[in-house]
């Protein structure tokens, strides 16, 4: 069994794809390659796939069917498992919609671009006094995406 390759290695690949794929600055985040992204979770969740991979249990290629069973085998703590969960599933719901709405396959989300109350709209959030449904939405995505970073970092002890 060859088991998972380093983590260095694989952080230092995710890294890359970072910055070469996401192309993030502020106002224009990936939601797949950005950082905390959905390939922080699926990076992550197949390492440990591989890091357990005796254990026939939590071989799924499905990312949140992995996750619960990673969890439920005592490989992924309660708490991270919670993080990337509700993560996972508020990033693949966004990215859906970014497809709906644009008709495209791109996962970018960016405050010049047209259709972001829509989105926002569209993801549940609405003008309120004081607070726009955009600005609710990229806080929403930073938050989320801030706790995805830091369980990716926790779980494989990257230095932060």
């Amino acid at each position: 069994e060859a088991g998972a390759p380093p983590v260095e290695e694989m952080h230092r690949l995710r890294s890359r794809m970072e910055v070469e794929l996401g192309r993030e600055r502020d106002g224009r985040y990936d939601l797949k390659t950005g950082r905390g992204g959905l390939l922080d979770i699926e990076f992550l969740t197949q390492w440990l796939q591989m890091r357990h991979g005796k254990d026939p249990r939590v071989r799924s290629p499905d990312t949140g069917e992995a996750l619960e069973a990673l969890a439920s085998c005592g490989y992924l703590p309660r708490p991270e498992f919670e993080t990337l969960r509700e993560a996972y599933a508020f990033l693949r719901r966004l990215e859906q919609r970014i497809h709906v709405l644009h008709a495209t396959s791109a996962t970018v989300l960016d405050v010049r671009a047209p259709g972001l109350t829509q989105l926002a709209r569209r993801m549940g959030m609405h003008d309120s006094s004081g607070r726009t449904g955009v600005d609710e939405l990229l806080e929403r995505y930073r938050d989320v995406t801030d706790a995805v970073r830091g369980a990716y970092e926790r779980v494989l002890a990257i230095p932060a």
